[in-house]
Order: C-alpha cells, then sequence, then structure tokens
C-alpha cells in the first residue's frame, strides 16, 4: 500500500557509510523534510536533507486547466531560458492549449511562473530548463537516483512521484533493474499528493552516494494518466546525462 500523507518518524532513518579506511562510520541522518510554506522549500540546503516536501493545496482552476492539458493528444512542453523568458513562454503554450479557460489558464501560467522563480533562487541558476508534459505510461517506474544537482517535480494531475525513506532503500541494487531488489519494504513508499511540490537533490550534489531513491509511479495497467511539472538548472542538462 503506498502512503499518499507524511509521517515524519518514518521519513527519517539513519545509514552508514564507510570511512576511508573502508570500516562503517556513523552518517548524521539522511532525512526528508516537508513544510506547509514555499520558504520550507530551502531546507533542502541542510546537508543531512535529500528531499523537501511543500504540501501546498490544490487549486480548482489550475486543476481544471491540467485535466484539459493531460487530455490533449502529445501535450509535451519543453522551454529554457530564464524566468523571465519563461514565463512568456508559458502564457504563450497554454493559450495555445487551453483556449477555453482564459481566468484559469492565466492562474496556471502565474503557479508555474511562480515555481521556476523560486527554483532559479533556490539552485543559484539563472537559467531553466522545464518540461511539462501529460504521461499515460510507466516510464521512470524503476527507483533510481537522479543525475542532477537538484530537481523539482509536481503533479498537476494524477498520482505524484513515490520515493523511499533511506532505511527502506538498498541502495547497491540501483541500476540492477529490480524494483524488488532495491525497496525493502513496499510498505514505505511514500507518495507526493497532486500539487504538492518535491524538491529532489540527486547524485550531482555534493555527497553523490545520498540522493532521493524515487520513482513515477506505474500507472499503465490502470489506464491512468498524469500532467507532471519538471524542473531543472539548464547547467545540469548540458553537462549531465540521466
Amino acid at each position: 500500500m503506498i502512503k499518499e500523507g507524511w509521517d515524519v518518524s518514518a521519513a527519517i532513518s539513519s545509514v552508514r557509510r564507510e570511512s576511508r579506511s573502508g570500516r562503517p562510520e556513523e552518517n548524521p541522518a539522511v532525512r526528508q523534510a516537508s513544510g506547509a510554506a514555499a520558504s520550507d522549500l530551502a531546507q533542502i540546503h541542510q546537508p543531512d536533507v535529500n528531499l523537501v516536501v511543500w504540501r501546498r493545496s490544490p487549486n480548482r482552476g489550475i486543476a481544471g486547466v491540467a485535466a484539459v492539458l493531460v487530455n490533449t493528444p502529445g501535450f509535451d512542453a519543453c522551454l529554457h531560458g530564464t524566468p523571465a523568458v519563461l514565463g512568456f513562454r508559458l502564457r504563450s503554450v497554454l493559450k495555445r492549449a487551453a483556449r477555453e479557460r482564459p481566468r484559469a489558464r492565466l492562474r496556471f501560467a502565474a503557479d508555474l511562473s511562480a515555481l521556476v522563480r523560486r527554483f532559479a533562487t533556490l539552485t543559484g541558476s539563472t537559467s531553466i530548463h522545464l518540461h511539462l508534459e501529460g504521461i499515460d505510461d510507466d516510464a521512470c517506474s524503476l527507483f533510481h537516483v537522479d543525475r542532477r544537482t537538484l530537481r523539482l517535480l509536481t503533479a498537476y494531475h494524477g498520482d505524484g512521484t513515490e520515493w523511499l525513506p533511506e532505511a527502506a532503500v538498498n541502495r547497491a541494487a540501483l541500476g540492477a533493474g529490480s524494483n524488488d531488489a532495491i525497496c525493502r519494504d513496499r510498505s514505505q513508499i511514500r507518495r507526493l499528493r497532486p500539487f504538492w511540490v518535491g524538491l529532489f537533490k540527486g547524485s550531482a550534489h555534493g555527497d553523490d552516494r545520498f540522493g532521493i531513491v524515487h520513482r513515477s509511479p506505474p500507472i499503465r495497467r490502470r489506464g491512468g494518466r498524469r500532467l507532471l511539472l519538471r524542473l531543472d538548472p539548464s547547467a545540469d542538462i548540458v553537462t549531465l546525462h540521466d
């Protein structure tokens, strides 16, 4: 059973890592943090935090536009530029895709632009790569760590991203192609709710051994659809590869 709520006690877990001598040594708890305010996302800069979740409430108007977009065949907006440039281009993309909902469309564009600006501030990036896409398959359903510094994910429609607290992860199995081997306890799988914002620390951020382990939820079998926003620093796209 996937847990969609937030259990702080279960999200904080101790790990052990190898010292240079090869002997295990205690590492400060690798943990995940959450909050109800956008400012809580800044907790990602704490060295022992590999995921921060902003638990925000859905917006009915934006959700309506998201439902239109996710049911538009082939909807896929991939943009990059400064926050100001992205704000302009997003309004244009949404105008073409959701003409019948002008007020909600502008609200959606404003929400996306606000996330871009906040992400740019948190990452110190002047250029952001934005991908807003409709998804109806099981791509990225294997637990993994992104080869990124920081990545922002939020689902405006459908299931949010799933992730594992450290105690439920077998990192030695990452890359071997088996979720059963990676996940020690399926009851510990967590899932972001729609509109919640997740700021994910990847393998290219400092200590590459403790990026957050996560996946896209499997949806194909039950005919699910998702509208997912993904933000990356443009520099990551140029220099790093998934």
